[in-house]
């Protein structure tokens, strides 16, 4: 599970990525389960707008990874 949004850098993001309070900025949660359901991870990201680009490939029949 991911989602992916725009936000607005709060005084912590701001402070630690030295842009200023309210700069645009992509927030991504993500979520990863194994095939029973079992929560593996999670995570939130935060990217300030004008210094990243992302390409997500993802399909639940040609996954790169194995758990075991």
């Amino acid at each position: 599970m991911s989602c992916g949004f725009a936000c607005p850098a709060g005084a912590e993001d701001a402070r630690l990525l030295d842009v200023r309070r309210g700069s645009p900025m992509l927030m991504h949660k993500r979520m990863s389960f194994s095939r029973d359901g079992v929560p593996l991870e999670w995570s939130v990201d935060r990217y300030v707008a004008d210094t990243i680009s992302l390409v997500v490939d993802n399909s639940l029949n040609a996954n790169a990874l194995r758990w075991k």
